[in-house]
């Protein structure tokens, strides 16, 4: 957002929200020159540059174009406060406001002295004067500029190089899941970015036999899933969408992480548009061989010991999904979904996963084969991260996938990174999740 603070001829201060002709979100704030006075407070545009906006002076006359070059002057504050985490001790448009309202009320409104300035006739005599703001100015974030050294050593350090997440979810979730994570790769100066896949999250919809009280389990282990239709295209289409918006917005290729189901699109869209992917990230997923429908895996010999086939509640071959009921009451059936996903977690984590899970997962993505090439999905640098205690993706598979890739592209094998968590890090060890994660981009 911009903040520009123009000097004109008008009477008296006004402030112009972004309406009308101007692009959105774009302030001004007009300081008149009425009879000859002008009043620049330094302070007004510290806590515009403190509040994230960019301010930009300017000069409506030749006169004062020719005395104050307004660039090298935003671009001096802008410049010294940039290392400076100082906190605003009072919300912004309330400050804003305050200033408004008591310029409005009186053309007679003074400033503290220190803040003051007049402008006479003449260039000499308004040369000094803006001087002496500059010079305060100045003085005044050389303090704030050195407050800020002072408080280096409790702040973290900012990559130079910033790189963009896009972070997929797995079967039954959404773009929730990633909500502990993305806060910690961005405070680390990175870019991270969740979405729901078709069917999931803000996407989903729900069997009427879901939300229907009194619940009737036969009809819900009958009733077609609302969401058979989806296929592996759409998945892979919306992530495609989504990277051109980050690329279009200056991000540069992405990391691409999925987690267990969101591997299998992943694979199809590094496939598809290696050239926009910096690096791929299999979190506990599914990375299938070439030609292999991806659903063998989950319910095959080499996932032996996951309990995921038992949780299912309807025929997938008649409803076209693979159905949970995460809102069941049923105490073995609420143990065993929490060890398959969230074994780590607590029971209030725990009850607030099962309330936002999609009980649907449709069975076309997880029957459609990607054919993956050396050339193409197999140029990305790949990097899986292992979950040793997982049930839902059993480290035997998690391994498995591993070697078949690494067999199929000896010359860029796979960097292996491991966590000593249940299936889902994002909840039971979002730290250690995210301090992979960095260490993969920077890497």
């Amino acid at each position: 957002m911009t903040v520009r603070l123009i000097l004109s001829r008008n009477s008296h201060p006004i402030i112009s929200p972004g309406f009308g002709t101007e692009k959105p979100g774009l302030h001004k704030i007009f300081f008149g020159r009425g009879k000859g006075r002008l009043t620049l407070e330094l302070f007004t545009i510290a806590i515009f540059l403190k509040s994230g906006f960019s301010v930009r002076l300017l000069c409506q006359t030749k006169a004062f174009r020719a005395i104050l070059n307004t660039e090298v002057f935003a671009d001096l504050v802008e410049s010294l406060l940039l290392g400076s985490p100082a906190t605003l001790p009072f919300d912004i448009d309330k400050r804003i406001k305050i200033i408004i309202e008591q310029k409005s009320q009186t053309n007679n409104f003074r400033y503290p002295f220190w803040l003051q300035t007049t402008l006479r006739k003449g260039e000499e005599t308004m040369y000094y004067d803006l001087s002496i703001i500059c010079v305060l100015g100045l003085l005044f974030f050389i303090v704030m500029f050195f407050s800020s050294r002072a408080e280096s050593t409790k702040t973290p350090i900012i990559p130079s190089t910033k790189k963009t997440y896009l972070l997929i979810h797995g079967a039954w979730h959404g773009a929730w899941c990633w909500e502990r994570v993305m806060p910690l790769l961005m405070e680390a100066g990175h870019k991270a970015v969740a979405i729901d896949l078709p069917g999931f999250g803000l996407n989903a919809k729900l069997p009427e036999s879901f939300v229907k009280r009194p619940f009737d389990p036969a009809v819900f282990a009958t009733e077609p899933s609302p969401v058979r239709g989806v296929t592996l295209q759409e998945y892979a289409d919306k992530i495609m969408r989504t990277i051109d918006t980050l690329l279009r917005g200056g991000s540069g290729p992405v990391v691409l992480v999925g987690h267990s189901m969101g591997g299998i699109p992943i694979t199809l869209v590094g496939e598809m548009v290696p050239e926009k992917i910096k690096k791929i990230v299999y979190l506990a997923a599914c990375m299938p061989e070439s030609n292999v429908p991806p659903g063998k895996y989950i319910g095959g010999p080499i996932n032996e010991g996951s309990p995921i086939p038992s949780l299912g509640k309807a025929d997938p071959n008649v409803i076209g999904a693979l159905r949970l009921d995460p809102r069941s009451n049923d105490p073995d059936y609420c143990s065993t979904l929490k060890m398959v996903f969230y074994g780590d977690v607590d029971d209030a984590t725990f009850r607030m996963a099962t309330h936002f899970l999609t009980p649907d997962l449709p069975v076309q993505p997880e029957g459609t084969p990607i054919k993956t090439t050396k050339d193409r999905w197999g140029s990305i640098k790949r990097v899986y991260i292992k979950t040793s205690r997982d049930y839902a993706v059993r480290p035997a598979l998690q391994q498995f996938f591993i070697d078949k890739a690494d067999a199929i592209v000896p010359k860029n094998k796979t960097d292996v990174f491991e966590l000593d968590t249940d299936h889902s890090p994002f909840f039971s060890n979002p730290e250690g999740l995210a301090k992979i994660l960095i260490e993969i981009a920077e890497k």
